[in-house]
């Protein structure tokens, strides 16, 4: 969904999106990116497509972040909000199984 080339067809006929669109990056530049540029790009087509409505899937708590993966969703919060269509941000707890991957990503020199 980064180039977007592909939602003109998926969006056809649809009424409502639900963006519960993860990145692989912990890093908060390329995190960023994606968000936004999936923001974007839903945003566009999904108004030429006649979507009503889009929500997004975040994270509790990613308006008290300004670093990081979590500084990144709220980039796509405010990105998804800016945009022609009306969209609605439902912010969930972390899934269990993210644990593991959550604690390597916050260990610092190995630790």
């Amino acid at each position: 969904m980064t180039t977007g080339d592909a939602l003109a067809k998926a969006l056809t006929g649809v009424e409502s999106v639900i963006d519960a669109t993860t990145g692989p990056s912990p890093e908060q530049e390329p995190a960023t990116k994606l968000f936004t540029a999936v923001a974007r790009n839903l945003q566009a087509a999904g108004e030429r497509a006649g979507v009503r409505r889009i929500v997004v899937v975040s994270i509790i708590g990613v308006d008290e972040c300004t670093a990081g993966y979590m500084a990144a969703k709220a980039a796509h919060e405010r990105a998804m909000l800016s945009g022609p269509l009306p969209a609605r941000i439902l912010r969930v707890a972390q899934f269990h199984e993210f644990v593991a991957q959550l604690m390597e990503w916050g260990k610092r020199d190995g630790m």
